[in-house]
Order: structure tokens, then C-alpha cells, then sequence
């Protein structure tokens, strides 16, 4: 089974092999398809801007680097658009001022999730302390895992949904501010959800190498 190591690589690899055919506007397959691999390239890497912007501590293999980097050099080219909103046609998403602060808030969170990235990953590298795959601690909501709420819960659940009210409520001042937030949220729930159902099937195939086999929903050894 694919990880999502595999599936990035793939989606690149996908955007690489069908950019020169996009190019011919009357090939509509090409230009869906494209658009399909930059849209999931780009829910990747809103997964792992959030993941370093809120969590620390992570397992040698609970982030990637090269994911990270692109995702700041993202959040760089977000910025530029929002200090040159009139040379791309975005005046009617937002004021002069708010394409200002836009501009400066992607710039900076793009240093943040560049300099806090390459810190996670050498401390990563460094440690044995946990698991190769771990995911980091929420940090940056810690006080809810204080509160007795479960790690897995607070990346689950709390770390996108702040995420995504944030989002939407940027988006009322400028859309170029808010609706990238809300697209990290929504990929973070869908990289959740897909997540949550290779683990399932991992066990399945785990079960059934065993010789076990689900009957109803259940479960049961084959005798």
C-alpha cells in the first residue's frame, strides 16, 4: 500500500507528465488532469504547513522537509500576488490595506514554517525518543492535551477547525488572506479521513494473513 510519500511523488510526477499537453487549450483531459494533480500537490503541503506550525516534536519520518520548503515557497508566492494585486487582476477580493497585511502575513508564516521546518527535521534526526511515523505534539494548543484531551484528537479535530474559522473569517476582509487557510483546514480533514481508512485496510490485510476473515461486519477466525 501506497504512503503518502508515494502518492506526493506520484502527483508530481503526474503534473510533470501532463503540463506540455495542458498547454494545448482544446485538450480539456490534460487541463483536468493537471488541475487535479496541483490541486492535491497542493493539499500536501497545506497538510504539512500546518502540521509545522502548530505540532513539534516529531518522529525521523513524521514530516518531510522537501514538503515543507515548498509549501513556504508557496506561501512566498501567495505574498507576492497580494503586494501586486493589480498587476493580477485581484482588486475586487480585497482593499489596498488588506492585500498589504496579506502580503505580509503569507511572507512571514512562510519563514516561520521554513526556519520552525528545518528545526523540527534536524531535532527529528536526532532523537530515538519517538516513533519513526509520529506525528509531533500539539504544541501550539497544548492546553487541550492538558484538558485530557488525546493528541490524535487535537490534530484531528481542534488544529483544523481553528484553522478553518480563521479562514473564513480573513476571508470576509480579503478572500486572498482567508480561502488558502480554509484550503489547508480542508485538506488537513481529508488527509485525516484517508489516513483513517489506510489504517483500516492495513488492518484488514493484517487479519486476513492471518487467517482470519470479516463475516458480518465482525471479525473471526477461519477454523
Amino acid at each position: 500500500m501506497k504512503n503518502d510519500d508515494d502518492i506526493f511523488k506520484g502527483l508530481v510526477g503526474q503534473a510533470l507528465k501532463t503540463a506540455p499537453d495542458a498547454t494545448n487549450e482544446k485538450n480539456n483531459s490534460a487541463i483536468i488532469r493537471l488541475s487535479l494533480a496541483i490541486l492535491g500537490i497542493l493539499a500536501y503541503l497545506g497538510v504539512e504547513a500546518i502540521k509545522v506550525t502548530f505540532r513539534s516534536n516529531f518522529g525521523r519520518e513524521g514530516m518531510n522537509l522537501f514538503k515543507v520548503i515548498l509549501s513556504s515557497l508557496v506561501f512566498g508566492v501567495i505574498s507576492y500576488c497580494a503586494f501586486n494585486f493589480e498587476e493580477f487582476d485581484l482588486v475586487g477580493l480585497g482593499t489596498p490595506l488588506s492585500f498589504k497585511v496579506t502580503g505580509f502575513f503569507y511572507a512571514l508564516w512562510a519563514v516561520f514554517v521554513l526556519l520552525k521546518g528545518f528545526y523540527e527535521n534536524s531535532k527529528a534526526q536526532a532523537t530515538t525518543h519517538f516513533p519513526p511515523h509520529y506525528q509531533g505534539d500539539s504544541n501550539l494548543l497544548g492546553f487541550l492535551v492538558d484538558d485530557n484531551w488525546s493528541q490524535s484528537r487535537v490534530q484531528a479535530i481542534a488544529e483544523p477547525l481553528l484553522t478553518f474559522g480563521l479562514g473564513v473569517f480573513l476571508s470576509a476582509v480579503n478572500l486572498v488572506w482567508g480561502l488558502p487557510i480554509v484550503f489547508c483546514a480542508i485538506s488537513v480533514w481529508i488527509h485525516q479521513a484517508v489516513d483513517s481508512r489506510r489504517g483500516a485496510d492495513r488492518v484488514g490485510d493484517v487479519i486476513q494473513q492471518k487467517g482470519l476473515h470479516r463475516h458480518r461486519g465482525d471479525y473471526t477466525e477461519v477454523r
